[in-house]
């Protein structure tokens, strides 16, 4: 035995021999079967621990919770082998510390994949792609978190169809796209004004002796002078030219770009499509109009005319295409569906409820308002939001309490999805 006292504690080399029948450690990285030989039985090579360091965090997990996805970059022991450090007897990684959490748990839960709050999406996404988590986590990703994919960045095959991509759709790809995007801008601002101008007093009659007047009821009559032409009215004219660009332009986009499928899908595309369809409605309106024989066809044509007209109002829709902050609104309300739809919810059942309330609250007193539970949905909703028009009021103590109730939850129920709605914003923005 060694000295202790007065000199330095020593072993000899014999002594730190380990028995003859312990079992020798497996080297993570190898992948070949085991053997009893080796001392190393199967079920004790899956539940093997495997020590990953991210960053100087260091996680343990067993191989068989890795080896769940092999055609993922740590569930396959060659691809995962050029980051074994022998010296330290782990797996290294100079990646993102917080991000790594979420992908080992996307191996512990069987597939499920969440951002941490304090990751930004598009870290979070490299992350995921990094560990090649799969193509259909990272699509399920993009749309939970309302990312562009990447078909829109992918140009059409053909110099002029490229060259006609890049001008209708990528403004930044030089000074003449930049200029056709402004000027489209411009054509949507005049549709849009040209619309609200129609409203005014002295165009409206101008659209009613128009859309009104046709011919007399006699078959054999000549045509009324009070009808127009509908080329003779500027506002029409100018119409006509909005028109003309925006059918162009959804016409050359169409043939230049480079998936037809996914551009009848997309929304924006739709919109374009509808904004034009009222201007040949209403054209041809105007024509059966001016030939038209009897009230009802009359009357007829003027509500689907209404109609139409209101249709164009979709086309304030299409400054979108030309404002990046409209898009990112447009985002953050895809990435905040679920809160949505949630307090949507939770708004009907509040609805209902004190409706219902108000109804039997008041029910028998004089001068009430509430002469059914549907006709207190409208006070119900008005509540709630806190707008209040007074057009309908409680008169009783029960109903003013029901009342007091109502705005209160309004308050609280409003506020609960706002905070997720703004984080969303702060992200995507």
């Amino acid at each position: 035995m060694p000295a202790v006292r007065g000199e330095l504690f020593s072993l000899d080399e014999k002594d730190l021999l380990l028995p003859t029948n312990w079992p020798a450690l497996a080297d993570p990285t190898d992948d070949t079967p085991p053997t009893k030989e080796s001392g190393v039985l199967a079920g004790d090579r899956r539940r093997e621990r495997i020590v990953v360091n991210v960053s100087g965090l260091r996680f343990e997990t067993e191989r068989r919770t890795l080896e769940r996805y092999p055609g993922t970059l740590l569930g396959d022991a060659s691809r995962r082998a050029p980051f074994y450090r022998p010296d330290l007897g782990e797996f290294f990684f100079d990646r993102h510390r917080s991000s790594f959490e979420s992908v080992l748990h996307f191996y512990q839960s069987g597939g499920e994949l969440r951002r941490p709050c304090a990751v930004p999406p598009l870290t979070f996404v490299g992350e995921v792609l990094f560990f090649d988590l799969g193509d259909e986590a990272v699509e399920r990703l993009r749309e939970e978190e309302g990312l562009a994919d990447d078909d829109e960045q992918r140009l059409p095959s053909g110099k002029v169809r490229r060259y006609l991509w890049n001008l209708f759709e990528h403004p930044d790809t030089s000074t003449s796209a930049k200029a056709t995007a402004v000027f489209s801008l411009v054509m949507v601002l005049l549709s849009v004004v040209t619309f609200c101008a129609e409203t005014l007093p002295t165009f409206r009659n101008r659209h009613h002796r128009r859309h009104q007047h046709g011919r007399n009821d006699s078959a054999d009559s000549q045509p009324s002078s009070e009808w127009m032409d509908p080329f003779s009215d500027p506002l029409f004219l100018v119409e006509t030219v909005c028109i003309a660009w925006f059918g162009l332009e959804l016409l050359i986009r169409a043939f230049a770009c480079p998936n037809k499928l996914a551009f009848a899908r997309d929304p924006m595309n739709i919109v374009d499509f509808i904004s034009i369809l009222p201007y040949g409605i209403t054209l041809a309106m105007d024509q059966l109009g001016s030939s038209a024989t009897g009230e009802k066809s009359k009357a007829s044509n003027l509500a689907v005319l209404r109609t139409m007209r209101l249709l164009r109002v979709c086309r304030i829709l299409k400054l979108s295409r030309h404002s990046q902050a409209l898009q990112v609104l447009a985002k953050t309300l895809r990435a905040s569906f679920q809160e949505i739809v949630t307090l949507l919810i939770f708004v009907a059942i509040a609805v209902v409820l004190f409706a219902s309330a108000i109804y039997f609250a008041e029910v028998g007193a004089d001068e009430a308002h509430f002469n059914s539970v549907p006709d207190a949905f409208w006070w119900a909703v008005v509540t709630l939001t806190t707008v209040g028009y007074g057009d309908m009021t409680p008169v009783t103590l029960p109903g003013k309490l029901v009342g007091s109730m109502c705005a209160l939850t309004g308050v609280l129920l409003i506020a609960l999805p706002v905070p997720v709605i703004a984080n969303n914003f702060t992200t995507i923005y």
